[in-house]
């Protein structure tokens, strides 16, 4: 067994016995040739086997090319090789061939590590699973039919980041409510005399990061109009970073203007050639005729207006007709029975029953005794409080 641990610089390998005693070890530099120099080393031992730590990450093309190659080999996770180097030494000191040693002895040990073989045909469809994630963006901005990505540095990726956070450009005021939206409006921060702003940590970080990305594309490209105002924005003393956050600023103004054109467009195929969006004559003129309402006549015509003669008791077409100008429902609907109106007889004071006299006793009494229009004998004017306790004497 072969254990192996890679670096971004060189790779060390050793190699041990079944009995785990060590037979050589060997020190690569991490380039081109690596690989035929550890299999020029390893021809000592045609029954072999690789154990590379890490094959998923810094060993993963070493792995590739030993795979290549046509030997076996297999992936130690680093936590398994670091179990075995504690409890072997008892301590946590370690270089490189102390490294290279335990990852060998764990593939031999452990019967649950994977053969790199495997793990590389997972890899290679994660990869295909992942080109076919970015293919989806860009049909989707493609049938949208939107202009960002006539932006320099805004692809289909970006573009998508931005319609899914956005959503409906209508909800922002201005470019000011969008950049203060995304993070890209600095904060002022002044005091007196002293002008500043400082970085803004509020808004949307996707849709700043988004921004942030198309920023450092243009950058790049010295052609760019980005690169011309980053340029002008150093010539005028500022920092790298100053300069970075003007040129996402335009560029969230740019993107403003792309997505308010966006809402435009849609808008105007919304309304169409008639000014609504689907009108079928047909199917207008066939819903409109009156043999095909469902409620009947909203304004009522001469023959049902109050202000019409009284005497023109002729019935109309429509009537004539069997009432198309009704509605087809209630033509079908039974003819409702007539209203029958009972008129109750009048009884006198005598006829009643005595339980109107209970309801009411006190008004049977006063009436009775002629004092239902009696009332409260009213003191005159003048008289003072003293000369009521006195009997009225003055």
């Amino acid at each position: 067994m072969i254990g192996v641990d890679p670096h971004k610089a060189s790779h060390t390998a050793v190699a041990i016995s079944a009995a785990e005693e060590p037979l050589g070890e060997l020190r690569v530099s991490a380039c081109a040739a690596q690989a035929g120099r550890l299999l020029a080393w390893a021809a000592a031992w045609p029954q072999r086997t690789w154990a590379v730590e890490g094959a998923g990450g810094l060993g993963h093309l070493l792995a590739r090319q030993l795979l290549a190659a046509g030997e076996r080999v297999l992936d130690v996770p680093p936590r398994l090789g670091a179990r075995v180097r504690l409890l072997a030494a008892g301590d946590t000191n370690k270089n490189d061939p102390d490294d290279a040693r335990p990852v060998a002895v764990a593939a031999l040990r452990s019967a649950g590590v994977r053969e790199v073989r495997a793990f590389l045909d997972d890899l290679r469809r994660i990869d295909a699973q992942v080109r076919e994630t970015r293919k989806t963006p860009a049909t989707a901005v493609q049938a949208a039919g939107t202009c960002l990505t006539r932006l320099f540095g805004v692809g289909p990726v970006i573009a998508a980041a931005v319609i899914g956070d956005v959503r409906d450009v209508s909800r922002f005021g201005s470019r000011d409510h969008f950049a203060a939206c995304n993070g890209t409006a600095p904060i002022e921060v002044s005091s007196g005399p002293r002008k500043t702003c400082r970085l803004s940590r509020r808004g949307n970080r996707r849709l700043n990061h988004a921004i942030h990305m198309a920023a450092v594309t243009q950058i790049r490209h010295r052609h760019s109009d980005g690169r011309a105002c980053y340029d002008k924005k150093l010539a005028e003393s500022k920092t790298p970073k100053e300069a970075l956050r003007s040129l996402k600023r335009q560029i969230s103004n740019a993107i403003f203007a792309c997505l308010q054109a966006d809402a435009a467009r849609a808008a105007a195929r919304a309304e169409g050639p008639g000014g609504q969006q689907g009108n079928d004559s047909a199917a207008s003129a066939a819903g409109s005729h009156p043999r095909h309402r469902l409620f009947g006549q909203a304004t009522p015509g001469p023959g049902h207006h109050p202000t019409a003669a009284a005497g023109n008791t002729a019935p109309s077409p429509a009537r004539a007709r069997g009432g198309a100008g009704h509605s087809s429902i209630a033509a079908t609907l039974p003819p409702a029975p007539p209203r029958v109106q009972v008129e109750r007889p009048q009884r006198s004071e005598d006829e009643r029953p005595a339980g109107a006299a209970r309801r009411r006793p006190h008004s049977a009494a006063r009436k009775a005794t002629g004092q239902g229009s009696l009332r409260k004998p009213q003191r005159p004017k003048g008289t003072s409080q003293a000369a009521k306790n006195t009997g009225g004497a003055p």
